[in-house]
């Protein structure tokens, strides 16, 4: 008569046997870990669909969360430079103030919300884990975009010039008389 072979491992007690348990224990705990984080890493990324991730902000505003016309609308008036900021405009001994705003600077909020969504969201996925993982961690700054209209800024200093040009006069030699 066969005897059925079992396919667990006999009940001994031997130290190579605990050792072997002990290290599938670890390994299985390891990979429920790694797998539980994973697990919960999409899940935060399907939550946050078309909102800026945890841990991004800008000049010291949270970010996190906010759409994109969300985050152009916070933005504003996180950077008032262009509206409040002054350009000193020298000419010889003439100066002129000017806030940027005038002379074309502006404050590019559609273009720091791409920058804020695409934090974590490029690369490959082990790149877009690691840097969901940095922004919870360390944060991750979203810097300003500022733009410049050259068509503004050109039009403001012709304006300008147009009030300190001084017309130019032809010189010219005459002989009246004996008078040169």
């Amino acid at each position: 008569m066969m005897r059925a072979a079992s396919l667990l491992p006999r009940n001994t007690t031997g130290p190579l046997t605990l050792v072997t348990r002990i290290l599938l224990a670890a390994f299985v705990a390891c990979a429920s870990f790694l797998a539980a984080l994973l697990l919960f890493l999409l899940a935060m990324r399907v939550v946050f669909i078309g909102r800026a991730l945890p841990g991004v902000h800008s000049g010291g505003l949270a970010l996190s969360g906010k759409t994109s016309e969300q985050i152009q609308a916070a933005v504003a008036p996180a950077y008032p430079y262009p509206q409040t900021g002054l350009l000193a405009l020298r000419d010889g001994d003439a100066i002129w103030t000017v806030h940027p705003a005038e002379v074309g600077v502006s404050i590019d909020g559609a273009a720091m919300a791409d920058q804020a969504l695409a934090v974590g969201r490029s690369g490959s996925l082990s790149l877009r884990l690691q840097e969901q993982i940095d922004a919870w961690i360390s944060g991750v700054e979203v810097p300003p975009v500022v733009v410049f209209d050259q068509a503004l800024g050109a039009a403001y200093l012709q304006s300008l010039a147009a009030t300190i040009d001084k017309p130019q006069f032809e010189a010219t030699l005459g002989v009246d008389g004996l008078e040169v």
